[in-house]
């Protein structure tokens, strides 16, 4: 059995607009585990940006009981909060938000300057390995405007492993790419589940039910599990 490293019951998250209450997610309860590759899709409007944000410790739960590796996130402080953010999870985005003025080993590197695990000259090592495993290894140098929209990603995936994260969660990762590239970063972060990373993607794409190992739809606030 995999190890549940997300834990979710009864997830209700409400907004106030105006005076009324909006309500997105209403009572979602699901597990994720680490070696899976999960996939949630649905329209635009539906939630799944504020779920994503909720599991990446960016956006606070209104009812129910939200836990990473055991421990209740509404008991946490925002100390401890930022400690499992950069340990624990990886973003990646459509955006890539890459610094244009770094060469994309430096993008790399820029997580672990906040972690004092890894030490000052082992930094441009990891980032040049995390480089070459997602087949950067000819593009060390290079400066975003250099890149095309998949080496971007390619960059930023490697950024989201600079601190060795158990998950990894990506928001529509592809939406900005074609379809050779949508593929290769598919493949990148399904092989990257076979290695143990637990993935969470939100996505539009058909695509991605060819990699994904679990696809849930969120519809009227509730996550339900597709058929792949």
């Amino acid at each position: 059995m995999n190890e549940k490293v997300i834990e979710i019951r009864g997830l209700v998250k409400n907004y106030e607009l105006k005076k009324r209450k909006i309500e997105v997610l209403k009572g979602i309860d699901i597990d994720f585990e680490k070696g899976k590759f999960y996939a949630i899709r649905g329209h635009s409007g539906s939630g799944k940006s504020t779920f994503i944000t909720i599991i990446g410790l960016l956006e606070t739960i209104t009812s129910g009981v939200c836990k990473i590796n055991g421990r209740d996130i509404k008991e946490l402080n925002d100390k401890e909060l930022s400690d499992i953010r950069r340990s624990n999870i990886g973003f990646i985005f459509q955006d890539f938000y890459l610094d244009d003025h770094l060469r994309a080993i430096e993008n790399v590197m820029m997580p672990m300057y906040i972690n004092n695990d890894i030490k000052k000259e082992d930094r441009s090592r990891k980032a040049l390995e995390l480089l070459k495993s997602v087949g950067l290894e000819d593009r060390v140098n290079h400066f975003p405007k250099e890149l095309s929209g998949g080496e971007k990603q390619r960059v930023a995936i490697a950024r989201a492993l600079a601190n060795d994260p158990e998950i990894i969660i990506a928001d529509e990762p592809t939406g900005n790419l074609d379809e050779e590239s949508e593929k290769k970063i598919f493949a990148i972060l399904k092989s990257l589940s076979e290695r143990g990373k637990c993935i969470v993607v939100v996505s539009h794409s058909e695509e991605v039910k060819e990699y994904a190992d679990v696809v849930y739809k969120l519809k009227d606030g509730l996550l339900h599990k597709e058929e792949i």
